[in-house]
């Protein structure tokens, strides 16, 4: 497993979301430096850009087509895009005054999905027509937070205070909730594999699940780590289930046909997962708001757990334990003899 890691230039911006363009550059929110900023991995370059409204806390973050990246300001109540040939950064703003606009995404259709984290509801805005549509989720004070888009268009979204996984579309609004079997686990980010399951990540209970929405069931998995935070989530292009433990410092995976995790510490502490996303290469994306840093991680070696590493740790010693008690009992032995051999030479 291969890490690389880049200092982003503005010092205590605090990245949030990092996602990849087409051409392999990642652009990312500066929730405390009031910017998004781009990062070329190949030359290790940074260009940042300021947001026009002050202190917006640019949150998260998706490409539309072309390239460009669209934003959320969970503090201004906008959604903002930038025009890189430009630097240009147009704003709209929601209906619904501080709602904290979260997580954004296209659908096939050119809406662009968010949630709103203090408005309890979900919407789209529609860039053709420069207008929007919310809906207010029937669980109060839900905190929608991370969602995905299946193949019918359909959003499925996590409501971190309500413990639920929801489900809207563009024509019903608001149309079901499903609550998780953890009473008070925290569904917070949301990822939707090939077969259609709903994946999330659960913060409080520190857990992984997965909702089918066919037979309407649930399964979850504990992290090896107590208490770790589960959070950002991924999945690569091998199916495995990538998720950041904010609280643990690590970052982890789950192989969906073993049934097993696999942790991962980073090598900078107190780095702060918020957001995972996948680079056209392959590789894992990162954004550790807490050490200022955007990382990529090469998953070619599979990560090691604790038994793994003991076991990797036993097999690197040069001699194994009873190995050590047969060379000592050896070594008394041939002492012995040695010493009788001498006393018997000196007696004759």
């Amino acid at each position: 497993m291969n890490f690389t890691e880049y200092t982003i230039p503005t010092p205590g911006s605090g990245p949030h979301d990092a996602v990849p363009d087409s051409k392999g550059h990642i652009w990312y929110t500066g929730q405390f430096s009031n910017k998004v900023g781009v990062l070329d991995p190949s030359s290790a370059q940074f260009q940042e850009f300021i947001v026009p409204t002050s202190n917006s806390g640019p949150h998260g973050l998706t490409i539309a087509p072309g390239d460009i990246p669209w934003f959320t300001g969970v503090s201004s109540g906008k959604i903002g895009k930038l025009t890189p040939s430009t630097g240009v950064i147009t704003e709209y703003t929601v209906p619904t005054p501080q709602c904290s606009p979260h997580t954004l995404r296209f659908d096939s259709s050119g809406r662009l999905w968010f949630t709103e984290e203090t408005g309890n509801k979900v919407g789209y805005f529609d860039p053709s027509k420069q207008s929007f549509e919310e809906f207010t989720i029937p669980t109060p004070n839900s905190t929608p937070y991370g969602f995905d888009i299946d193949r019918q268009g359909q959003v499925w979204f996590a409501e971190l205070s309500g413990s639920k996984i929801g489900l809207a579309n563009q024509a019903s609004g608001v149309t079901a909730e499903f609550s998780i079997p953890t009473a008070g686990g925290g569904s917070r980010r949301v990822a939707i594999d090939q077969s259609g399951k709903v994946w999330f990540t659960e913060y409080f209970a520190s857990k992984i699940g997965v909702f089918d929405p066919e037979r309407k069931t649930f399964q979850e998995w504990e992290t090896p780590t107590k208490d770790a935070g589960a959070y950002a989530l991924v999945i690569d292009g091998n199916g495995l289930i990538w998720f950041s433990e904010y609280k643990a410092n690590n970052v982890a995976y789950f192989n969906p046909t073993t049934g097993t995790i696999r942790e991962l510490p980073l090598h900078t502490s107190h780095s702060n997962i918020r957001f995972m996303s996948l680079h056209p290469d392959g590789r894992i994306i990162y954004a550790a708001s807490g050490s200022n840093i955007i990382g990529l991680i090469s998953n070619g070696e599979p990560a090691q757990t604790s038994q793994t590493r003991l076991q990797e740790k036993e097999e690197n010693q040069i001699f194994s334990i009873p190995e050590i008690v047969l060379l000592i009992s050896t070594v008394g032995v041939l002492a012995a003899l040695l010493f009788l051999r001498k006393r018997r030479n000196q007696s004759n």
